[in-house]
């Protein structure tokens, strides 16, 4: 595949801390955009991306979601919403059971 136009190079550093042991980790990404490099808040669109990312991974790493043959747009559409609910109820589950202990 040939890559047109502009290629941008995003360095992004984030900072994480995770909430059961208060551990703080760093991590470098580097980011490939078509975007020219003075596009104001390149930042936001990593963060944006990471918004989708942190929904759908639990969606693939729990109930498999990416490995499901789909036939048309159509039909995936009532496997995706039911995988959703059962995810929405599964966090909420945990969320209460973690207030009970």
């Amino acid at each position: 595949m040939k890559w047109g136009g502009n290629i941008t190079i995003i360095a992004y550093e984030s900072e994480t801390v995770k909430k059961t042991s208060g551990v703080q980790t760093s991590e470098k990404r580097l980011y490939v955009s078509s975007l020219p490099t003075g596009t104001p808040a390149l930042g936001s669109l990593v963060r944006n991306h990471w918004l989708i990312e942190s929904m759908h991974w639990p969606l693939d790493f729990n109930l498999l979601q990416d490995r499901i043959k789909r036939k048309s747009a159509k039909a995936a559409r009532n496997p995706d919403s039911i995988q959703r609910r059962v995810h929405s109820v599964f966090s909420i589950c945990k969320v209460l059971r973690k207030k009970a202990v």
